[in-house]
């Protein structure tokens, strides 16, 4: 029904169509608000102010849910970009929650005639109803940002295509390094990124630390022509940065060859923590955070298995996390941010698969 309405519309999804309600609806309920307080005839100010908010919290609903869609929907999102997403998603939640108080308040405060007629009780909601105007608009700046300063939602076909040359070139210009240390990069903005060849195995201890019981061992490098590493992997191996990192995204280009298992990007490993986002060769997409030596599965989706190249990645901004498969959001959960730590590539299955690239952008 959604996708038949988005059809009948030139926008990309229905954030953008209802959002806008919310915003109009409550400083006309404040209006109704301040002129039963000042006005001798206050009973139908009183029904429109009672009928104005409801309205503004049933559409604020609608927005935030519409939000969370056109989030998960979103396709290529700069990392950087992401804690800016979670922070418009914030506010909007606060919002929500007050102004559905405030509609349940005022509700009340109709139905109870002694209460309807108390000044005081009127300007507490008010008051109440002021404060979520705020929240409103605190969020709308936000969201404003993400449009007009991120380009959020907005296609740029010419500057994905610069960007894209850019990604090859720099490609290029690691490949002709002679060293395999050398094709680990450390970025000025504190990002790594390695992008091994053929013939790099030997290398990987000398940047890379496995996690006990998970020596290098498990990883036999394979002569292989072409960009990037093939291994053949016979148990599972975690391969982590040691560099500790807060905000992060997690990336890793992978090509399927004979492998059967999951691959997983790694964030905020520290002692037994970590949070990881994997996918199988099934389609099985699971979202994991691990505290303490108890995981909690915060998503779980099936997802349709990509080519034999494709990009993993997982997002951690805050209490946001998102799984993503090529750019596209397909897991997304919440819970408090956990303390700084190292990022990886996480392989548990049985035969040969290539890693292309990994990248680790911080967030900050």
């Amino acid at each position: 029904m959604i996708n038949s309405i988005l059809e009948m519309t030139a926008l990309p999804n229905l954030h953008p169509a209802v959002v806008h309600f919310p915003i109009a609806l409550l400083p006309l309920a404040l209006g109704f608000e301040i002129a039963g307080l000042v006005s001798a005839r206050t009973e139908w100010l009183r029904s429109a102010a009672t009928t104005v908010y409801s309205l503004a919290a049933v559409t604020a609903a609608v927005a935030v849910w519409a939000g969370r869609r056109a989030a998960d929907g979103l396709v290529g999102v700069p990392p950087r970009v992401q804690p800016r997403i979670g922070e418009h998603s914030d506010w909007a939640h606060y919002a929500l929650y007050l102004l559905l108080a405030v509609a349940a308040i005022r509700l009340f405060v109709h139905l109870r005639p002694s209460l309807g007629a108390h000044t005081g009780a009127r300007c507490t909601v008010l008051v109440l109803g002021l404060a979520a105007l705020g929240l409103v608009a605190v969020a709308a700046d936000h969201g404003g940002a993400l449009v007009y300063e991120h380009g959020v939602g907005v296609r740029a076909p010419i500057e994905q295509e610069v960007g894209a040359e850019s990604d090859a070139e720099e490609a290029m210009a690691v490949a002709a390094k002679d060293s395999a240390s050398d094709r680990l990069i450390a970025r000025n903005d504190g990002a790594l990124e390695w992008r091994p060849l053929s013939g790099d195995g030997p290398a990987l201890s000398s940047f890379f630390r496995a996690i006990p019981d998970e020596g290098f061992e498990h990883l036999i490098p394979l002569d292989d022509e072409g960009e990037g590493l093939t291994v053949s992997v016979h148990e599972p191996i975690t391969l982590l940065f040691p560099e500790a990192f807060g905000d992060v995204q997690v990336e890793a280009e992978i090509e399927w060859l004979d492998f059967e298992g999951s691959v997983a990007v790694v964030h905020h490993a520290a002692g037994d923590d970590a949070g990881w986002f994997s996918l199988s060769n099934e389609g099985d997409a699971v979202l994991v955070d691990r505290r303490e030596g108890e995981e909690k599965e915060l998503d779980r989706q099936r997802a349709e298995v990509p080519g034999q190249r494709f990009t993993i990645a997982v997002s951690s901004a805050g209490r946001h996390l998102k799984g993503l498969i090529d750019g596209r959001t397909v897991t997304h959960g919440h819970i408090a941010a956990g303390a700084d730590g190292s990022c990886g590539l996480r392989l548990n299955g049985t035969g040969t698969i290539r890693i292309v690239r990994v990248l680790v952008q911080p967030l900050a």
